[in-house]
């Protein structure tokens, strides 16, 4: 692990000492101190995600959220900006793992707070753009767009003043937007944003010189170079490349490898499976062939799943939903099984017992089948999990709804392949009773877990 710079070094330091000695505190007097030890341990998080230790940086900021959860609870008009923050921080350390779905959870929950007790700040604005971001990276365009358009509503105003406070970040949060309307080819409509775009970088650069090296950095990211009117977009650079098909070699090698790890699965020798699985992995990885299949990450997963291994499959799985997106990104032939990747990864934070990370994998599953993926099997599972997830966190009308589509689709499929289907059927029936019950819906209740038993 490489070491942080001497200054970072010694601003870990101190920020751990400030943590340590406000949890003595809080040992003391926990009602005076939490909101010390909160603030300690958001700047401690912020501060490893700047260092190489950004891992430890999460569990660091998933406390300081608990305490300000807590704190915001009880006091909203004290405390709701810094909870905020601190959502904003635990998002940003998520995403700086690779993990962008989870970091959707908190940034959400940012904005959310945000529209009921601080509007127009600009927490909401940076949590707006961020989230606009990655659903766009995802290829969910229309949701990107409205989250982009919103945090330019809350920005228009300051960055037509010509004000330098913020002007990076009015900006960067133009260049998003910009970018967002060219892929989904509305060109006309990003027009005057280019010209307002230009116009301040002209401001900056006149006013702050320091942040010019940056601007053109960000630029040169999405293929965009200043000019005197506007931006001008060059396709030909910064856009994402559309990954090539490993040799006929290649795809040998991997196939041979999958298969073998396959038939040691199913003769239940899955430490033998385990070791087949990574070496068709490395092959992929060797011949910069990644995204030709994510079918080795998906069994790979499966194996650790069956030892028990959770934490282990996650990284995996995760990986395959981002192969199968940049796969489905350039042939909708892969949608299914992208759905079917962010399927599998929210059944595995439910096993997890991470339920609210759980509905952004589902969610979007869900939408999917819904729109482009015609799997009545495959959106049965995602609807019953979704259900299950929704469930966890007491969102019990919701469960329902979720739970009593997945019954629909699955009740025709339990009657003709009773076989593939029918314990699915009663699983979802079982847990429909549940929700139902908790909703004081009790004669509804039995009557779904009257059904379940008779299967």
């Amino acid at each position: 692990m490489s070491r942080p710079p001497e200054g970072l070094a010694r601003a870990l330091a101190e920020a751990e000492r400030q943590v340590r000695f406000h949890r003595r505190l809080v040992e003391a007097d926990p009602g005076r101190h939490s909101p010390g030890l909160a603030s300690a341990l958001d700047a401690h998080a912020l501060l490893l995600g700047l260092s190489a230790r950004r891992e430890d940086a999460v569990p660091v900021a998933r406390e300081a959220v608990g305490l300000y959860r807590d704190l915001t609870a009880r006091k909203p008009g004290e405390y709701a900006s810094a909870f905020a923050s601190s959502l904003i921080n635990l998002g940003n350390q998520l995403a700086g793992l690779g993990h962008h779905h989870h970091a959707l959870v908190p940034m959400r929950e940012a904005v959310e707070l945000c529209r009921r007790l601080i509007p127009a700040g600009p927490e909401l604005v940076s949590s707006l753009e961020f989230i606009g971001v990655k659903l766009g990276e995802m290829g969910r365009h229309d949701e990107a767009l409205a989250a982009l358009d919103e945090a330019m509503d809350a920005r228009r105003s300051l960055i037509e003043t010509g004000r330098t406070d913020h002007a990076i970040d009015h900006w960067a949060g133009l260049v998003a937007l910009i970018h967002q309307l060219h892929e989904m080819g509305r060109d006309d409509e990003a027009g005057p944003y280019q010209r307002m775009a230009a116009r301040h970088h002209r401001h900056i650069v006149a006013t702050r010189p320091d942040f010019v090296a940056f601007l053109d950095e960000l630029l040169n990211e999405h293929g965009y170079s200043v000019t005197a009117t506007g931006l001008r977009r060059d396709p030909g650079r910064g856009a994402a490349s559309t990954p090539s098909r490993p040799s006929r070699d290649v795809l040998a090698r991997l196939r041979e490898r999958n298969e073998e790890g396959l038939r040691l699965m199913r003769a239940g020798r899955l430490d033998d499976a385990l070791v087949l699985f990574r070496q068709a992995i490395d092959v992929l990885d060797e011949e910069s062939a990644a995204t030709a299949t994510a079918s080795p990450l998906h069994n790979l997963a499966l194996v650790l799943t069956k030892l028990g291994r959770y934490d282990e499959a996650l990284g995996p799985l995760d990986r395959a939903v981002h192969l199968h997106r940049a796969l489905a990104a350039s042939d909708a032939g892969h949608l299914p099984q992208l759905a079917s990747s962010l399927n599998n990864l929210g059944w595995l934070l439910l096993a997890l017992s991470r339920f609210e990370d759980a509905l952004v994998p589902l969610d979007e599953a869900v939408a999917l089948h819904r729109r482009q993926v015609e799997s009545p099997e495959g959106q049965a599972r995602s609807l019953y999990n979704l259900g299950v997830g929704l469930g966890h966190l007491r969102r019990h009308r919701e469960a329902v709804a979720a739970t009593e589509e997945a019954v629909g689709l699955l009740r025709p499929l339990a009657a003709s392949d009773p076989g593939a289907h029918r314990a699915g059927l009663a699983d979802a029936l079982t847990w429909l009773g549940k929700q139902l019950r908790h909703l004081g819906r009790d004669r509804e209740a039995r009557a779904a877990e009257r059904e379940a038993r008779r299967l």
